[in-house]
Formats: structure tokens, C-alpha cells, sequence
């Protein structure tokens, strides 16, 4: 699945099943939001499983980074 594909299944196709319009805005200052990297290397001591509960090797992964919440920012970096 393309990474937009994969980014808007998880954001603006939930808010538009659940009839949140306001959640995914994009047309004036943050209020909350996630900010993440993608990377090449797999993510230490985190398995990744499929629905036949076989172990996969990502090709690339999303990492969050930091946090937008009552448009403040936080880093996530120290807990990654």
C-alpha cells in the first residue's frame, strides 16, 4: 500500500466515517497532529506480525517524532 494510502486510512477516512469534520484540517494552525520519519532500519525488539501471525521484516517503517497537542509540540525523540 503507497504511504498516502496507508497515512489517509488512518487519518482522514476514519474522521469522514465518524463525521469529524474538523479533525483533519489542513487550512490554518495546527491544533494537534502527529509528525513522523520514515525509515529504513527495522525498529529494535519490535516484532512485526501478519494476520497469520508470521513474523515480517518491513521494508520501511514509521517512526513518530513528536506530538502537536492544543498547538503545543512535543518531541518524541527521547522515547523512541
Amino acid at each position: 500500500m503507497p504511504l498516502e494510502e496507508v497515512v489517509a486510512s488512518v487519518t482522514s477516512a476514519p474522521a469522514e466515517v465518524l463525521q469529524l469534520s474538523d479533525w483533519c484540517r489542513m487550512d490554518g494552525v495546527l491544533e494537534r497532529a502527529t509528525l513522523f520519519k520514515i525509515s529504513d532500519q527495522p525498529v529494535n525488539g519490535r516484532p512485526f506480525r501478519d494476520s497469520q501471525n508470521q513474523e515480517l521484516i518491513p521494508k520501511r517503517v514509521i517512526i513518530p517524532t513528536a506530538v502537536i497537542v492544543a498547538k503545543q509540540f512535543q518531541s518524541l525523540e527521547s522515547l523512541v
